[in-house]
């Protein structure tokens, strides 16, 4: 992030704790007529939507935080590319590759950003790690010599009998 980056995203945060601020001050009214008897029901739907509030403000803080851990993981990874899951309007969870970038577009510097769903590729690449656990464990449980060799005829994996009787543990 640059500069001008986090000085948008922290105008984001701080607008959405000022929307609670904001709400929270016309709350008092309600409460006080509350507490004089009136307008009871209304101080109840006020609770409600202050509850709400508090659930907006938390939802905000674990988005942002998992914005930022996903672009320090991309930095670091040295990926152009973010990783999120994301929430379907009826509510299937699908996960999601976001690779954005800056792009200039009628003489102003806008952020592109193109999505693919990657559901079903994250499915099929833990279904082939817990495939490859299960077989390696497998192989690991026999007392026979096992080991898998390149075109060349150099050993690139041993089970454990195989790496004892080499010495290669």
């Amino acid at each position: 992030l640059n500069g001008d980056d986090e000085a948008k995203i922290y105008m984001i945060v701080a607008n959405q704790c000022l929307e609670g601020v904001y709400f929270y001050n016309g709350f008092a009214a309600f409460y006080v007529l509350a507490r004089a008897g009136k307008m009871l029901g209304s101080a109840q739907m006020i609770r409600f939507i202050q509850r709400d509030e508090v659930t907006h403000t938390l939802l905000f803080a674990n988005i942002f935080k998992e914005i930022k851990k996903e672009m320090q993981n991309a930095k670091f990874q040295k990926r152009n590319y973010f990783n999120f899951c994301h929430i379907l309007k009826n509510g299937d969870i699908k996960n999601v590759e976001v690779y954005s970038g800056p792009i200039e577009f009628e003489n102003k510097k806008v952020l592109y950003s193109i999505i693919h769903d990657v559901t079903e590729k994250k499915l099929a690449q833990e279904t082939l790690k817990k495939s490859e656990s299960t077989i390696r464990a497998m192989i690991n449980a026999t007392n026979s010599l096992v080991y898998l060799f390149d075109i060349k005829g150099e050993i690139i994996n041993l089970n454990t009998p195989g790496a004892l009787l080499f010495n290669k543990r």
